[in-house]
């Protein structure tokens, strides 16, 4: 076999006749293979060269370094077949750089960065020691206070205005709804016309729940049935007579347990309010001026007006008002 050493010169001679396969007898000998023409390898079979290490290290061409002609795109092929570099400008896989972000940085747009932080600090100072050398100040006004309210009573907050049936009614100059019964307006007191029209039911006055001493009442308008107990429910088929919405809830304490689950239920039936006990314990007492206090009878609809107080024990009772 034929050994070059470094830095010989090779001679410039065909390779299968510098470098043929040394003719040798005896087993174990490796044999080169077939010739193939296509292969350019064939040169190499059983030869070695050697090279020191400044002449296998890729140099880098003085003009590109600096910056002279055109950038190198690919690595340039040897005389002898084989890879004599690297490709030195290989296309970037990095996103392009947004040149409208700082110092070229890209961000959401979201993102604070330290230094507008310390800019807002410092305008927020300069602001905050103009005002401080300012002997002006600016002048804030309070809201306007809402009107005094009027007419029918309104809805329970929380709750929408619930329109009830139909019915005949004669209107006041100011549009209230009254009995076709009544001769005077039981909101303004005006004078009612004599025509009578089909209106949807107003609120038929309102109903105050007092709770005990201390207690603070609780004021509820009359557009739609309501159950008062200590843990009230709607009574078994409410809704189906078609009168309108659900029955309100309303839940009062009873220290003494006096007052049942669901003690008192009050209708609305036409242009008249009845009080209903339901099967109480106790009873239910209802207090009219002029008048003895009366025990309902459990189960009875009893008609009341304004000024009547339906008594639940245990310091809870009814007040009824404005009712027409």
């Amino acid at each position: 076999m034929e050994t070059i050493a470094p830095g010989a010169n090779v001679p410039d001679a065909p390779a299968t006749d510098a470098v043929g396969p040394a003719e040798v007898d005896g087993p174990g000998t490796a044999e080169p293979p077939a010739e193939d023409a296509g292969d350019d390898y064939q040169s190499l079979w059983e030869t070695t060269i050697h090279r020191s290490v400044e002449e296998a290290a890729v140099r880098i061409d003085e003009a590109e370094e600096s910056g002279e002609g055109a950038p190198s795109t690919g690595a340039e092929p040897s005389p002898g077949g084989l890879v004599s570099g690297v490709p030195q400008d290989l296309p970037s896989a990095s996103a392009p750089v947004d040149p409208d972000g700082p110092d070229g940085f890209d961000h959401d747009g979201h993102t604070v960065m330290g230094s507008s932080v310390s800019d807002l600090r410092a305008v927020a100072a300069a602001a905050a020691a103009q005002l401080a050398a300012s002997s002006e100040l600016p002048a804030f006004s309070a809201p306007p206070a809402p009107p005094a309210p009027s007419g029918p009573p309104a809805a329970a907050p929380g709750e929408q205005p619930v329109a009830g049936p139909q019915l005949v009614a004669r209107l006041c100059v100011s549009g209230h709804a009254n009995p076709p019964s009544r001769e005077r307006c039981a909101v303004c007191g005006l004078a009612l016309s004599g025509e009578t029209r089909a209106v949807a039911r107003p609120a038929l006055g309102r109903v105050r729940v007092t709770i005990g001493e201390g207690g603070e009442p609780q004021v509820l308008p009359l557009d739609r049935p309501l159950v008062v107990g200590r843990r009230p429910r709607s009574p078994k088929g409410a809704n189906q007579g078609g009168e309108g919405a659900l029955h309100r809830i309303v839940t009062v304490p009873s220290p003494q347990q006096d007052i049942s689950r669901s003690h008192v239920e009050v209708r609305l039936e036409g242009w008249n309010v009845l009080a209903v006990d339901l099967n109480t314990t106790n009873g239910t007492t209802l207090l009219r001026p002029g008048q003895t206090p009366l025990r309902m009878h459990p189960g009875d609809p009893l008609l009341v007006v304004s000024g009547d107080v339906v008594d639940l024990g245990d310091g809870v009772a009814l007040a009824f008002e404005d009712v027409p």
